[in-house]
């Protein structure tokens, strides 16, 4: 399995709790797995989190929670969580990333079919004001810091890494890390590029609200259109997946919206 371990700096991470629970991973059950991988998201939050809460964001039950802790040793949620939290005390906690499973040779032709229809499904977003306006907000900033909710980090990591693979300032802030800072300790203007599915929580609203105010603007992609309160300069709405990836929409706008901005670079140029 191929993970990416980031600390609240950006950096590779090592934990070994969590690096037990990823060498436990071909062993486990498919519910097991589920309540494996929502913990390695976002550890400090699974700790935190009550059983009903895990389950329901996991799509599994108590059951499976008690036997995925029971699988990695220990006699139930509250031992588990214990150990966790005794764990992140002594070390960085890092935010692990899974990508989602490369599918079967023989889904390969539904993939594409998928892919044809966020196409699709992106052409009239592409063609909107909003758009345009996301360019050139993006376009303008020194520094786009890319911010995502469970579970959608790989999209603001898809982001980040292709905006430094073409010479662009990016990253991931940790939270309540905002408003961010540059080497000589001044506020950078930097645009955030945000990414949920549903409403945002508290936690990605201060954000928004942190980047609007001291920064140089908030950009939010979501599946459905948000309520006018939610803090943004430019909002993109995707729409429903079309099929079982929910991340595949947000990588197609990622390269999308990419795209436009190194055009909008290249002809401010002089």
């Amino acid at each position: 399995m191929n993970v990416h371990w980031l600390d609240a700096g950006g950096r590779s991470g090592h934990n070994p709790l969590l690096a037990e629970i990823v060498r436990a991973m071909p062993r486990l059950t498919r519910s097991e797995r589920k309540v494996a991988e929502c913990l390695l998201q976002d550890p400090p939050a699974f700790a935190r989190s009550t059983t009903s809460v895990i389950a329901e964001r996991t799509q599994t039950s108590a059951p499976s929670i008690i036997r995925f802790c029971r699988s990695m040793g220990y006699s139930g949620l509250t031992e588990l969580k214990q150990a966790l939290v005794a764990h992140l005390s002594r070390h960085e906690a890092p935010r692990l990333f899974l990508p989602a499973e490369v599918p079967a040779d023989d889904d390969a032709t539904s993939l594409l079919n998928e892919a044809a229809a966020s196409l699709a499904q992106l052409r009239p977003v592409l063609a909107g004001a909003a758009t345009e306006h996301a360019i050139r907000l993006l376009a303008q900033a020194p520094q786009i810091a890319c911010v995502a909710e469970y579970p959608l980090g790989l999209a603001a990591l898809h982001a980040r890494d292709s905006l430094l693979r073409h010479g662009l300032p990016a990253s991931i802030p940790a939270p309540g890390h905002w408003p961010l800072t540059t080497p000589d300790g001044l506020t950078s203007r930097a645009s955030g590029l945000f990414f949920c599915q549903r409403m945002p929580d508290a936690v990605m609203l201060d954000a928004l609200a942190q980047c609007e105010q001291h920064g140089n603007g908030a950009v939010i992609i979501s599946e459905i259109a948000l309520a006018s309160f939610v803090p943004a300069s430019a909002r993109l709405v995707l729409g429903p997946p079309c099929g079982q990836d929910p991340l595949l929409p947000y990588l197609l706008m990622n390269s999308l919206l990419i795209a436009g901005l190194l055009a909008a670079r290249a002809r401010a140029r002089p």
